[in-house]
């Protein structure tokens, strides 16, 4: 019989299910009790919580937006054969954000604006489309 000692990281993985349960396990009375202890406010941390979920699921909806419109793009250029530079720089701008979302913000960095107008997204895909031409890839 052999005995294999677990791994580190298998060990944190069990500690951290343990930890998990624990918390899951608490009623709610018992959660607030342990939340006053920390001199936290129950219903403060109750609604800080559920802001960081809101966040995090408008983030998640954001780039899932941002993918199937990069991918409606890429669909179209490749339906038109590829036809004309605007199609194709605008299909590599729509990529450049959907594998970040927060470039969209970067490029506005010197404008009061929160989002790319249409024109300045234009503007920005030919610049693309220049760019690739003198062989200088972005992506």
């Amino acid at each position: 019989m052999s005995t294999t000692k677990p791994s580190d990281a298998s060990l944190l993985a069990r500690l951290d299910d343990a930890l998990l349960d624990n918390i899951f396990e608490l009623s709610e009375a018992d959660l607030d009790a342990e939340i006053k202890e920390l001199g936290l406010d129950p219903a403060a941390e109750v609604a800080s919580m559920r802001g960081a979920i809101d966040k995090a699921v408008k983030a998640a909806a954001k780039a899932t937006l941002l993918s199937a419109k990069a991918e409606l793009a890429k669909f179209k250029l490749e339906k038109s054969g590829g036809a004309d530079d605007a199609a194709a720089g605008r299909a590599l701008l729509e990529r450049i954000k959907a594998r970040d979302p927060a470039m969209a913000d970067i490029m506005m960095a010197a404008r009061k604006g929160k989002t790319l107008s249409e024109r300045d997204e234009e503007g920005v895909a030919e610049d693309l489309v220049d760019l690739e031409k003198l062989g200088k890839k972005p992506e």
